[in-house]
This record gives C-alpha cells, sequence and structure tokens, in this order.
C-alpha cells in the first residue's frame, strides 16, 4: 500500500508522513527525488533551473521530479510505504497547459497512491510553523501563502481518479494529525 502525503510548505508533510509511517509500521520515503540523486543534486538542479525561465524550466522540473516517483516505484514495488510528497506536488508548481501530456505518462508509468492525503493548513499556520522551523527561511518571502494552490492538488487527484482526502491541521499538532490520519486509514485497509 502507498500513502502519499501531499499539501504546501508549512503544512507539516514530512513530519506526519515520517509520524504515520512509524505508527502504521510502513516504511518512510521523504522526497522522492532525494533518493534518486540526493539533497545536494536537487540544490544544483534549482539553482541551474534558476536560468531558465518559461515552460522549459516547468518541463524540466516535472521531469525530474517525475524520475524520482519513477525510482521509487521500481525500488519499492509490493512495499508498504508512506511518501512525503508525490506527483500532486509536483503538478502543484509545474503543471500548465503544454505539458499535461507529461504528467498522463508519469501517472500511468508511477501509478496512483492507495491513498493521497492532502494537509491543508491555513496561511498564517503555515507562515507560522516555518518560521518556528527556520526564521531565516527564504521561503518566508516568497508569495507562497494563498490557497490557490491548494484548489490545484485537488484538480489533480480529480483529473486522474485518485483516492485523496483534504485534511485540515491548521488547529491541530502532529500527533493529532497523525490520530486523525490513522482513523481514515483503517477505513480504508
Amino acid at each position: 500500500m502507498h500513502i502519499a502525503i501531499e499539501g504546501l510548505d508549512g503544512a507539516g508533510k514530512t513530519s506526519v508522513a515520517k509520524r504515520l509511517a512509524e505508527e502504521v509500521g510502513y516504511e518512510f520515503q521523504e522526497c522522492p527525488i532525494y533518493d534518486l540523486i540526493g539533497r545536494d543534486g536537487v540544490g544544483i538542479f534549482f539553482e541551474n533551473l534558476r536560468r531558465i525561465k518559461g515552460e522549459l524550466n516547468s518541463d524540466l522540473a516535472t521531469m525530474v521530479f517525475g524520475a524520482g516517483n519513477l525510482y521509487i516505484k521500481q525500488t519499492r514495488q509490493n512495499k508498504n510505504i508512506v511518501t512525503d510528497r508525490h506527483l500532486c506536488s509536483t503538478y502543484l508548481f509545474n503543471a500548465n497547459q503544454n505539458n499535461l501530456n507529461i504528467f498522463d505518462w508519469l501517472v500511468e508509468s508511477c501509478g496512483k497512491p492507495d491513498l493521497t492525503v492532502i494537509l491543508y493548513a491555513n496561511p498564517e499556520t503555515r507562515r507560522n510553523r516555518i518560521k518556528e522551523r527556520n526564521p531565516n527561511d527564504p521561503d518566508l518571502n516568497e508569495n507562497i501563502f494563498t490557497d490557490e494552490k491548494y484548489d490545484k492538488a485537488v484538480e489533480f487527484v480529480k483529473r486522474y481518479q485518485m483516492d485523496y482526502i483534504v485534511f485540515d491541521n491548521s488547529n491541530l499538532d502532529i500527533d493529532e494529525t497523525v490520530e486523525e490520519i490513522k482513523k481514515l486509514f483503517r477505513k480504508i485497509v
């Protein structure tokens, strides 16, 4: 079984995915591209990507992050995993009218998680969580504190007919969030 935890920065994806995996006895997989090229490789990729503007930038990002998911599919077949991000996150930041065919191919090739949990936290909560984690985080200066990307996340899971839930954890801590997701998880297992 594959459970994907999706959401925007500050929603608690990594903490929730890691804790959920521990508590249900699944393997935790942080951002799949890290397994393929490592954190340093992702950093170098983003540095190079900043030099390219427009759709080529989005297409390259889609293919590289998609490659991480292809790698996970091949190396984690028949294992129970919880991933911190899957293709939905890539879609949020990179989908456009001209690269939907890439997403079609990736979903077909990578398969669909058995359950996608879209963690929602309101913009103020996300900003505060990021600030607590790292008061110098460059994301604090980005225009990411809106809810519009959540509509795009739901668009993605509906487009590809994925089983999903949107879970608001704005007023919950990690333990409370994991407990609520475990209740939902028990219903589908």
